[in-house]
């Protein structure tokens, strides 16, 4: 499955996506922030990021806009 995402400048409280397989992340315009189990990661503009599902994680933008690919495949 792969969509455009277009994420809000807050993190949801109860917004933490987990689910099976692997998730890519490819930063299509724009600066966002990445906040997984255990750390938080800066993308931007060009970078990938790929993580398996079911690590907890949120995405917030950082920018004015922001936009990303997002690809979930199952194992």
């Amino acid at each position: 499955m792969a969509f455009v995402l277009h994420p809000s400048d807050q993190f949801e409280e109860d917004g933490r996506a987990e689910h099976a397989g692997t998730e890519g992340v490819y930063v299509l315009e724009g600066q966002v922030e990445m906040r997984l189990a255990d750390r938080s990661s800066g993308l931007s503009t060009g970078d990938y990021l790929q993580l398996p599902g079911h690590l907890p994680h949120q995405i917030r933008k950082v920018s004015q806009r922001a936009s990303l690919l997002v690809v979930v495949g199952r194992d």
